[in-house]
């Protein structure tokens, strides 16, 4: 099941990150080993990466995956579903 909403949140923290590190998507694409189209589909919230992908973008913004998906937005959430 796709969460629209946290697929959007992830491409404006991955897009905030690339930012942060004076990086275009040109560069960061090139690093990953991606697309600049696809890059552009995750910032934008279009897709989701896959594993292998996400796996990509923390190496090249050397970031470990737990700190990647660490979106601000999401950290608060309940540890359970209301009943």
């Amino acid at each position: 099941m796709k969460n629209p909403a946290a697929i959007i949140a992830f491409g404006a923290h991955l897009r905030q990150l690339r930012v942060m590190r004076n990086m275009t998507q040109e560069a960061l694409a090139n690093e990953a080993g991606i697309s600049r189209p696809m890059l552009q589909v995750i910032e934008y919230g279009k897709n989701s990466p896959t594993l292998d992908v996400l796996v990509s973008l923390g190496i090249a913004l050397r970031l470990p995956i737990p700190e990647l998906l660490n979106i601000p937005e999401f950290t608060q959430l309940p540890a359970e579903p209301p009943a």
